[in-house]
């Protein structure tokens, strides 16, 4: 769950580092993060120790900023040191506070209008026929209807699930919590195991202990390309 796009003060945000080599995610070693201020200023040295290896080419850092000593609407830099292969390489990102009052809140303001939220799928195609053993990575791409600003990072989940009957509805991935990255929402749907038949894909938003699914398609998973 990345927060760079959703960096609130007074908050523990989580910020990541990806790692390619050409298409495929490659492990380095972080040697220490550096954090600055939007006037340059260092402001944080986190040293490699304290920094989380989430899975292979993915590493996270925890940071709070306090609203008490910095303006929001700014941009701070943190900066990866690395080694690959041997060599050492600097890698420059940014993030932008946030006030925390979009954050936290004190009424219902906050609370999310599901129907203001419209969700669809790129990597898959509903109606579409995998050949077993397909891994594709799948982007969720969100838009808000009316023309309403969304300052919340969501919280989405995912399923997939069949049919038996007109009736019954059998988890084959129960409700899997989908990445948030600094692009936007993705996760790795792995056909590897799944036996040829019809499926569901079924997204999930959630708020607190309020909740409404969205944006079902269906596919196919067909034996070496044949129905």
């Amino acid at each position: 769950q990345d927060d760079r796009n959703y960096f609130f003060q007074d908050k523990d945000n989580s910020l990541y580092l990806y790692v390619n080599v050409g298409t495929t995610t490659s492990d380095v070693i972080v040697s220490g993060v550096t954090i600055y201020d939007y006037n340059g200023d260092e402001y944080l040295v986190i040293s490699g120790s304290d920094v989380q290896k989430v899975k292979t080419g993915i590493y996270k850092i925890n940071l709070t900023i306090d609203s008490a000593t910095f303006p929001d609407a700014v941009l701070f830099t943190d900066k990866w040191t690395v080694i690959q292969n041997g060599k050492v390489k600097n890698i420059d990102q940014e993030f932008y506070l946030i006030n925390s009052q979009n954050y936290f809140s004190f009424s219902l303001d906050n609370r999310l209008n599901f129907d203001d939220f419209y969700f669809t799928y790129s990597g898959i195609k509903s109606d579409e026929n995998l050949k077993a053993g397909t891994v594709r990575r799948i982007n969720v791409k969100v838009k808000t209807l009316y023309s309403q600003d969304n300052n919340l990072p969501l919280d989405l989940d995912y399923r997939v699930f069949t049919t038996q009957s007109d009736k019954y509805q059998i988890d084959i991935i129960p409700f899997t919590k989908v990445d948030r990255t600094s692009n936007g929402y993705e996760f790795m749907l792995d056909t590897t195991w799944m036996i040829p038949q019809d499926y569901y894909l079924e997204l999930r938003i959630n708020n607190g202990d309020q909740f409404a699914t969205k944006a079902p398609i269906n596919f196919t998973i067909v034996d070496n390309g044949l129905l």
